[in-house]
C-alpha cells in the first residue's frame, strides 16, 4: 500500500486530475445508471417519454440562453485572461443570467403558445428556465478547476450531486400521481439548490456582473457558433422528437433509454476528452505534435474497445434496467452505441478547430450533419420504424468525423504547415476495423452464445494490454518518449 501511495504522489498533476475526473464521472453516470431501472418500473413510457422531451427541449434552449459559453469559448478565454479568470467567470455568468432572464419573460408573455409548441406544462417550462439560468455556474466553476487540475473539490461536489439528485427523484415520483412531472421538477429542485452555491461564489470571487471587454469577447466568439452548437444539438435530440411526431410518444421513451444507456458510455468519453484538451494545448503551444498523436491514438483504440464490449452485452443491459416493454430497445443499441466512437474522433479534431478559433468551419461541418440526420431519419423511420433512427444517427456521426478532419486539416496547414498532428491512416484504419465490428455484431445480436463468447475473449485481452496502454498514456503525459 505504501508503495502504491508513492506511486501515486510521484505521478504528473495533469495524469492525477485526469484519472479523478474520468473516475468521478463513470461514478456518477453509474449512480444514474443504477437508479434507471427504477425509473423505468415507476414511469410508464409515456410518462418517461414527457421527462426523455424534457431533456431534448431543455438541451436545444440552452444553447440560446448560455451560447454554450462553458465549452469552446471557455477554454479557449481561460489561456486568453489567464490572470483575469475569476473576473471573466462573474461576467460571463453575468451575461448567462441576462439572457436567460428574456427568455423568461418572453416565454411568460406568450405562455400558451410555447406550451404548445414545446407539448410541455407551464409548470415544467418554467422549471426549465430557472435551470437554464443557474447551470452555467456549476459549468464555469467546475470546467475552471478541470483546466488548472484541481480535482478534490470537484470530484466531492459533483459526487455528492450526483447521490442525492436520484434519491430525491425516487421519492418524489412515489408520493404523487403525476409522475412525469414529478421527475423533472424534483431533479431541477435538487440541482438548483447545488446551483446557486457556485452561482453566488462566483459572483463573489469575480465581483463582475457586466464587463465590456468580455461580454464583447464572448458575444463575438458565442454567436457565430450558436448555427453550430444548435446543429449538433438538433443532429442529437432530433430522433426523439421526430420519433415522438411521427410514431408516438412511447416510441420516443423507449429510444430514449437507448440513449440513457448511451449516455453512461458518452459521459466517459467527455470526461476522457475535457481531461486532456487543457494538457493537448500546452503541448499545441510547445508545437510537440508527436505526443498529441500518440496519445489520441491510444485513447481511440481504449475508447472503441470500451464501446464495442458494451454493444456486446447490450441485450442483457437493456433486460437489466427496463421491464418488457422497453425490451424492443435491444435492437437501438449497436448503431447508437457505436456511432459514439466517430463522436470521439470528431472531438479529436473539434478541439483544434476551438483552439484556433475556427468557427465557420465547425458551423459548416456541423449544419451538414444536423440537415442529413433529419432529412434520413424523415425519409427513413416511416418506412422502416423507429429503429432506422440508430443506424441514420450512426451514418451522420461517420459524415461529421471526416467533415471534421478535413477542416482541421485545412487549418493546420494553414497554420503550422504540413507538420502532422494526427496519423490519419491509423485512425482510418482503426475506424473501419471498429464499423466492421459494429455492423457483424449486430446481424448476429440475437445469439447470445456467440455474443458472450466474444465478450469474454475481449474481456481477456482487455485485461492483458488495458494496463499496458494506460500505463504509455501516463508515460507520455509525463513527458516520456
Amino acid at each position: 500500500m505504501k508503495k502504491l501511495l508513492e506511486k501515486y504522489e510521484s505521478l504528473p498533476l495533469a495524469v492525477k486530475a485526469s484519472g479523478w475526473y474520468i473516475v468521478c464521472n463513470v461514478i456518477q453516470n453509474a449512480l444514474g445508471f443504477l437508479t434507471l431501472p427504477v425509473f423505468t418500473r415507476l414511469l410508464t413510457t409515456d410518462e418517461y417519454g414527457l421527462y426523455t422531451i424534457y431533456q431534448s427541449w431543455m438541451n436545444i434552449l440552452v444553447i440560446f440562453t448560455t451560447l454554450n459559453i462553458q465549452y469552446g469559448v471557455f477554454n479557449t478565454a481561460m489561456m486568453k485572461f489567464e490572470k483575469e479568470r475569476a473576473p471573466f467567470i462573474s461576467a460571463m455568468q453575468g451575461l448567462t443570467t441576462t439572457i436567460s432572464l428574456v427568455w423568461l419573460l418572453l416565454y411568460l408573455s406568450l405562455h400558451n403558445l410555447w406550451d404548445s409548441l414545446f407539448e410541455l406544462p407551464s409548470v415544467v417550462m418554467v422549471a426549465m428556465a430557472v435551470e437554464m439560468c443557474f447551470l452555467p455556474a456549476k459549468d464555469f466553476w467546475c470546467n475552471r478547476k478541470r483546466f488548472e487540475f484541481q480535482y478534490k473539490g470537484v470530484v466531492a461536489y459533483t459526487l455528492a450531486l450526483s447521490v442525492l439528485n436520484p434519491l430525491i427523484c425516487v421519492l418524489a415520483v412515489k408520493s404523487t400521481e403525476q409522475r412525469g412531472v414529478a421527475r423533472i421538477l424534483a431533479a431541477v429542485a435538487v440541482n438548483f439548490c447545488f446551483y446557486i452555491v457556485i452561482y453566488v461564489y462566483n459572483f463573489y470571487k469575480g465581483k463582475k456582473f457586466f464587463d465590456r471587454v468580455y461580454w464583447k469577447y464572448a458575444l463575438q466568439f458565442g454567436i457565430p457558433l450558436i448555427a453550430y452548437y444548435l446543429s449538433q444539438m438538433i443532429f442529437n435530440q432530433s430522433d426523439k422528437i421526430m420519433i415522438q411526431h411521427l410514431v408516438g410518444r412511447d416510441k420516443a421513451g423507449i429510444y430514449g433509454l437507448v440513449h440513457t444507456c448511451s449516455m453512461v458510455v458518452t459521459f466517459v468519453i467527455n470526461a476522457v476528452n475535457s481531461a486532456f484538451v487543457p494538457w493537448k494545448y500546452q503541448k499545441m503551444q510547445e508545437k510537440r505534435y508527436s505526443e498529441i498523436s500518440r496519445v489520441s491514438n491510444l485513447l481511440s483504440l481504449s475508447i472503441g474497445g470500451i464501446l464495442l464490449m458494451v454493444i456486446l452485452g447490450g441485450p442483457e443491459l437493456v433486460k437489466l434496467i427496463a421491464t418488457k416493454e422497453y425490451y424492443e430497445a435491444v435492437f437501438i443499441m449497436p448503431p447508437v452505441v457505436g456511432s459514439l466512437y466517430f463522436l470521439f474522433q470528431s472531438q479529436l479534431f473539434i478541439n483544434l478547430e476551438f483552439y484556433y478559433e475556427e468557427k465557420s468551419s465547425l458551423v459548416k461541418g456541423a449544419i451538414l450533419s444536423a440537415v442529413l440526420n433529419i432529412v434520413l431519419n424523415y425519409l427513413a423511420i416511416p418506412r422502416f420504424g423507429y429503429v432506422a433512427a440508430g443506424y441514420t444517427t450512426l451514418v451522420v456521426n461517420i459524415v461529421f468525423a471526416l467533415c471534421n478532419y478535413y477542416y482541421m486539416r485545412k487549418i493546420c496547414r494553414e497554420r503550422i504547415g504540413e507538420k502532422p498532428i494526427f496519423q490519419v491512416r491509423i485512425l482510418l484504419c482503426m475506424g473501419t476495423a471498429f464499423l466492421l465490428c459494429t455492423v457483424g455484431i449486430a446481424l448476429f445480436y440475437e445469439n447470445a452464445a456467440l455474443r458472450w463468447g466474444i465478450l469474454g475473449g475481449a474481456l481477456l485481452v482487455t485485461m492483458v494490454y488495458a494496463k499496458r496502454i494506460w500505463r504509455r498514456i501516463g508515460g507520455i503525459l509525463n513527458g516520456e518518449t
